[in-house]
């Protein structure tokens, strides 16, 4: 590969590294025909962000060496690694919002830095609404609510029936809004019910951007077992924030194909991890410790009966571990 980016399309690469910095500790770079390939992902796999750059984005691209041409050199710290890519269709979501980045970014402006997620939601009235999110055990009466609502004239783009609400994380809301800021570009908010994943978009004629985030499901959905004779309301389980996250229909998965070529089998997600074969059951009564479920590899909650056989692995370590 060998591409040259000059003027003021260094800062928007600049800037573009530095959003997907605010999700994952590790960058992945692919050269592809159509344009030069940014990707990253959590240590969670709850949130995927992937930043595409046309080859008319940069003053020369070239994604192969020619076959007499000289060995790559490189002046960073490289290692081999896997393609890293993440199965999404924001078809598939019935509720799109699409505003300028500024408004965005003017919206979660007074929400405090250390609030972990926020939620978005459709009022009646057809209003945009940005509020805190809370735990379910945080006293309401010593918290900070910050909440901030929108017209619907101020959005270039409303889709979505009212009452339609998601959370998601606000960290890697705000690095992709930064960006989005710096380009001058619109962005488009596609998201279905609590407990799917929501996909933000950015598009140009010179660089695509997507973001796909996990979202917390509602308390009363997390549950599908039906009550049990004996058993008060106060003895039900908790359980995990993602129980109701349907990873197999969603079709959210991550697909990893070893960059010397080799083929791998398709995988279906499995919905118990090697994590949870570890972690013991949870006591009833027990306050849940709120995890974010991952996207690509399944959940975190702990197995109700013991698997029967060693779940597949879906991608190794980027270090080829294991």
């Amino acid at each position: 590969m060998k591409c040259l980016v000059t003027g003021g399309n260094v800062r928007v690469l600049g800037k573009a590294a530095h959003s997907l910095s605010r999700i994952g500790d590790e960058l992945y770079l692919e050269p592809l025909e159509n344009g030069l390939s940014l990707r990253t992902v959590n240590a969670s796999r709850s949130a995927f962000a992937c930043f595409l750059f046309a080859p008319l984005f940069f003053q020369h691209y070239q994604a192969a060496r020619p076959p007499q041409a000289q060995p790559p050199r490189c002046k960073v710290l490289m290692k081999e690694c896997e393609s890293l890519q993440a199965i999404f269709d924001p078809a598939q979501c019935p509720n799109l919002l699409r505003a300028p980045a500024r408004v965005l970014v003017e919206a979660v402006a007074p929400f405090s830095p250390a609030l972990s997620e926020v939620t978005l939601g459709v009022s009646p009235g057809r209003r945009v609404v940005f509020r805190s999110y809370l735990e379910e055990d945080t006293d309401a009466t010593k918290a900070m609510m910050t909440e901030m609502s929108l017209n619907e004239e101020e959005f270039q783009q409303l889709e979505a029936q009212e009452g339609a609400s998601i959370t998601f994380c606000l960290k890697e809301f705000r690095g992709l809004l930064s960006f989005a800021e710096s380009a001058n570009l619109p962005l488009n908010i596609h998201f279905d019910v609590p407990g799917r994943p929501a996909i933000f978009t950015i598009e140009d004629s010179l660089l695509d951007g997507h973001f796909v985030l996990a979202t917390l499901s509602e308390p009363d959905l997390c549950s599908q077992e039906p009550s049990r004779p004996g058993q008060g309301a106060h003895s039900t389980m908790h359980l995990d924030d993602f129980a109701n996250d349907d990873i197999d229909s969603y079709m959210i998965a991550m697909e990893t194909t070893v960059c010397e070529g080799a083929a791998v089998a398709p995988c279906t997600p499995s919905p118990l991890s090697e994590e949870e074969e570890a972690e013991p059951s949870v006591v009833p009564g027990t306050p849940p410790l709120k995890k974010f479920r991952s996207l690509f590899f399944g959940s975190v909650l702990a197995p109700t009966e013991p698997p029967c056989e060693p779940n597949p692995v879906l991608a190794e370590d980027s270090d080829g571990e294991g």
